[in-house]
């Protein structure tokens, strides 16, 4: 009997968000959630997203470390909300 040696992957890794979300380390991740987090609320509260870059701004000045792996600006806010967007529609 052979028995599969690749490690199982979960589900959310099927997705393209959820394969890059899936090789990163565990710091990079909570820190990616942070933004996407922020991006929320501001879809959620129907706010600019030229909003984004401030409350992320006030975010590192309160000490909580979002990382350099993405530029801070309503560019990105956007395709963070893309990305929550598509992962409900599937």
């Amino acid at each position: 009997m052979r028995r599969n040696l690749v490690p199982s992957v979960p589900e959310h890794a099927a997705t393209p968000i959820g394969r890059s979300f899936y090789r990163w380390k565990k710091e990079d991740k909570v820190r990616v959630k942070r933004l996407i987090d922020i991006a929320y609320l501001i879809a959620k509260e129907e706010m600019p997203f030229n909003k984004f870059t401030p409350i992320a701004k006030q975010e590192k000045n309160h000490g909580v470390p979002l990382g350099e792996i993405y530029i801070i600006n309503d560019h990105q806010c956007a395709e963070f909300i893309d990305s929550v967007v598509e992962e409900y529609e599937e």
